[in-house]
């Protein structure tokens, strides 16, 4: 989960945007053996910093 998080600097915390996403497994990006869809239904904050820079 933590690969699909970013760094939102309002709320200094790392989190998931809700939405649709799709994993694709394969060899390359053009021989796709396999595929997969899941959905995140609300904002997950993985990790938040309170740290001062």
């Amino acid at each position: 989960m933590a690969d699909l998080a970013w760094f939102d600097d309002t709320k200094m915390a790392w989190v998931v945007t809700p939405g649709t996403y799709k994993i694709e497994i394969g060899s390359n990006a053009e021989s796709v053996i396999t595929s997969t869809e899941y959905k995140i239904g609300k904002e997950i904050i993985i990790e938040k910093n309170m740290a001062v820079l």
